[in-house]
């Protein structure tokens, strides 16, 4: 219950700067698939100028989808977030921005089907090593994560749910300096924050 508060007062404190600065009580879902319009001319000009971050073109900026991004950077602990249309768009996307052929990956067994067939079907043949290990591996062996680019991670595991010592993991990950992606789709920011033990980024379906 003590981290469920901690996380209700973070969204709500974001909240309650958009009521302050737009006077809503709700955020206004802006539905428009093309672009946002900017009404006054100087507006335009002082928006791409970039002296203003006005929504002006959905597919880049959207107001209901930053407010998204705001509470869930809060409840997690992150220093920002990105919102995505699916789990395996965040998923893909970061995995993609990462690493380039001739990097290594290394992934815990059971991970989320779709995580896998991304792995096997995109990332090999891009030319990414990726090697699968058990848990333990990643717990007890400090070597384990030398010359790996991107340590993949979940705790709980899809399917049998084993769970991980992400402290741990986290701790051998920064000797060699791995990047770790933990996702944290079985176990939401109520039950598990896997930012706080220093793991870099957590994507998950919300």
């Amino acid at each position: 219950m003590y981290g469920i508060r901690i996380i209700l007062r973070k969204v709500r404190a974001i909240m309650e700067m958009e009521m302050a600065s737009l006077a809503e009580i709700i955020k206004v879902i802006q539905e428009t698939s093309a672009g946002i319009l900017v009404v006054k001319a100087f507006a335009l000009e002082d928006r791409m100028a970039g002296r203003t971050d006005q929504a002006m073109y959905t597919r880049v900026q959207n107001p209901t989808v930053s407010a998204f991004e705001q509470m869930m950077a809060a409840a997690e602990g992150a220093e920002a977030g990105v919102g995505f249309s699916s789990g395996m768009g965040a998923i893909s996307a970061t995995l993609m921005a990462f690493l380039r052929p001739g990097d290594r990956l290394a992934c815990v067994e059971h991970v989320y089907p779709d995580s896998y067939r991304f792995m096997e079907r995109i990332l090999r043949p891009f030319g990414i090593a990726v090697d699968y290990h058990p848990l333990a591996a990643f717990e007890d062996d400090p070597e384990l994560l030398k010359g790996v680019k991107v340590a993949y991670l979940e705790s709980p595991t899809s399917v049998v749910f084993s769970v991980l010592n992400l402290p741990k993991v986290a701790a051998h990950a920064k000797r060699p300096g791995t990047i770790t992606m933990h996702d944290n789709s079985w176990a939401p920011p109520v039950h598990q924050r896997p930012l706080a033990p220093h793991i870099d980024v957590a994507p998950h379906s919300a």
